[in-house]
């Protein structure tokens, strides 16, 4: 059939790439099926590697002052008190403190950690299907699964996030939960105003989602207010549910923001708010980051294999989308503003380097804002570009055999497979013989102990254990989860400022 259409050889290939499915060759049909295939079983390769790692991963650093002020003060003393001393993440410190409560620290880690795991899954999976509604749910499924993938394979630094019980609940969940609320908002009914309770419903979950990390719920008041603004001047029946939701967040993270706790820990930062401090460290490390994302190769192809995937529906809302499609450029602006508060804000609490789990969410905001942008300007390019058309031909094919090598060739992959196979093991061994030492030296009352300092870390771990100091913070919250008097470790590891 193809030879009717197409006169020559020279132009059959041209002809044949904007043919419906039934005149492609088979051939094209069979590179297809291999390369949605290659990429299923890569996907599936990465996320077992990714779960399996939690195999591997043992409570350390704050994790077992979690553990035991629940205990210790109660639940509801323990979460004030954070909020008065420490940090105001209400959200996730209530969360880490309710599993302290309820389950042994080293019972439920891999529990938790692979918890926190899904929640992050989840809000992937519910923000992809409020975007890209006419997606059926495998499709949804398909596509969650392949960001997750690629994020993990990608991300700074998946020890602080992923295989940290503390780190997870506020680098990790926080995320999915902010997704999830997103998703409420994207999810008002098209074409009429939204009822009260839906209005209640949206302020709820952005209220609530803010209290995971005030950074991240800073990151997602830029976009969110953008897009109120934008409802207010359109004037869409569903702006009040935008409004709405811009400010239950603009509050929620006030009330972070505003936590005693907040101000009491910056005193631990010399250079807390040094205008000069936040100018090296945020513009530092915004130009190391930026031009090793951008320059991903592997992004590229997975902006180019969703856009084949999308080209066949219309990104929610239609009229947001739309007016960005109409005006680029501001949502550039909206995108470059929430990666410069990224970058800038954590630099101007710390004044110190920016901490890896911070950057893996700033990635994660910039994955997002690039995902979009693609859209919007194929939508804006949409008759000069002929997506629709290239869904099914060799060349989409090819780009999703491409996109399958990069997802195996992400960084962390290789690093991920060394852990899993070698340092993971030998790592878990020595923690876990630890653990045995000081259990049954408490048995027998001996209650100052001297331990030796971990000697194997996996790669993708967090890297930190307790100093010799036995007054050192670590230290004392180790001791108090154990029932001990003190800890010294000796051969010192690397420390991790908290």
């Amino acid at each position: 059939m193809s030879e009717v259409v197409g006169s020559s050889p020279a132009n059959a290939g041209a002809t044949t790439a904007v043919l419906p499915g039934r005149f492609r060759p088979v051939a094209a049909d069979r590179l297809l099926s291999l390369s949605r295939a290659a990429l299923t079983i890569a996907v599936i390769l990465v996320l077992s590697l990714c779960v399996y790692l939690i195999r591997f991963a043992r409570p350390k650093a704050d994790d077992f002052y979690r553990g035991w002020a629940a205990r210790g003060y109660g639940l509801f003393s323990a979460c004030v008190k954070d909020y008065r001393l420490y940090s105001g993440r209400w959200l996730s410190t209530t969360l880490n403190y309710t599993n302290g409560w309820f389950f042994d620290l080293y019972h439920s880690y891999p529990f938790v950690l692979l918890a926190c795991m899904l929640g992050l899954f989840g809000g992937f999976y519910l923000f992809i299907g409020s975007v890209l509604p006419a997606l059926g749910r495998g499709k949804r499924l398909g596509l969650a699964a392949i960001l997750m993938a690629f994020y993990w394979t990608r991300m700074p630094q998946p020890g602080q996030s992923c295989y940290w019980m503390n780190g997870a609940f506020e680098n990790e969940l926080s995320i999915g939960i902010l997704l999830a609320a997103a998703s409420v908002l994207l999810r008002v009914p098209a074409g009429r105003p939204a009822s009260v309770l839906r209005l209640l419903a949206v302020a709820l979950s952005f209220f609530i989602a803010a209290g995971g990390h005030e950074l991240y719920g800073a990151l997602t008041l830029i976009p969110i207010t953008v897009g109120a603004a934008v409802a207010w001047g359109l004037r869409p029946p569903e702006r009040a549910a935008w409004v709405t939701a811009a400010v239950a967040l603009l509050i929620g993270v006030g009330f972070v923001a505003a936590a005693p706790g907040n101000r009491l820990r910056g005193k631990e930062y010399p250079n807390h708010g040094k205008l000069s401090a936040t100018i090296r460290f945020g513009t530092g490390e915004a130009s190391r980051d930026i031009p090793k994302w951008t320059t991903d190769g592997g992004l590229w192809l997975a902006t180019a294999c969703l856009l084949l995937l999308a080209a066949s529906t219309d990104p929610h809302p239609r009229w947001l989308f739309e007016w960005f499609s109409k005006y680029p450029l501001a949502l550039i602006g909206t995108w470059v503003a929430g990666l410069g508060a990224g970058f800038y804000i954590p630099a101007w609490a710390l004044g110190n380097p920016i901490p890896p789990r911070t950057i893996n969410c700033v990635y994660c905001f910039f994955l997002f804002g690039w995902f979009a942008l693609a859209i919007v300007l194929a939508n804006r390019y949409r008759q000069h570009l002929h997506l629709q058309h290239l869904a099914g031909t060799r060349l989409a094919a090819i780009l999703q055999l491409a996109f399958a090598i990069a997802l195996l060739s992400g960084p962390n992959f290789f690093e991920g497979i060394t852990d899993a196979t070698s340092l993971g093991p030998r790592y878990a061994r020595e923690a876990d013989e630890r653990h045995r030492l000081v259990q049954a030296a408490v048995a027998r009352h001996h209650l100052d102990l001297t331990l030796q300092a971990i000697k194997t870390w996996p790669r993708l771990s967090m890297q930190v254990d307790m100093p010799p100091d036995p007054n050192n913070w670590q230290n004392v919250d180790f001791s108090d989860y154990h029932g001990l008097h003190s800890v010294v470790v000796i051969l010192p590891p690397p420390t991790y400022q908290r």
